[in-house]
């Protein structure tokens, strides 16, 4: 009997992956090649997140000091897992760590957006 490698399941999950992997891929680099833009739009909720000030002077060692390393390290590491549990054909374990970095983006800024300033 010979042995299917494409099954239904396989070929069914793996765009969501591939998507999630992109957007992963998208946001690390906006981050990094273009994160004075970003600033006001996402790393502005993010540091509020971190309670800690992004700094806004240019400059590469900007990229790797506390706030601002979080938010394209950890996007860079979701994607590195995720190709490692593609490779291992455990799509739930890529899923699940491509998903988090974005879905903990989104309630940030969601609640950035609708917290009222503290006093």
């Amino acid at each position: 009997m010979a042995k299917k490698y494409h099954g239904p399941g396989r070929t069914a999950k793996l765009p969501l992956v591939r998507a999630l992997l992109a957007t992963n891929l998208l946001f690390a680099v906006a981050v990094l090649v273009a994160w004075q833009s970003t600033l006001m739009v996402l790393l502005g909720p993010l540091g509020w997140a971190a309670d800690e000030p992004v700094p806004s002077s240019r400059g590469w060692e900007n990229l790797f000091q506390y706030p601002l390393l979080v938010f394209w390290a950890g996007p860079a590491l979701a994607m590195a897992f995720g190709w490692m549990m593609i490779q291992a054909r455990n799509y739930k374990a890529a899923f699940g760590a491509l998903a988090l970095p974005l879905i903990m983006m989104i309630i940030i800024v969601v609640l950035y957006w609708a917290v009222p300033p503290s006093a």
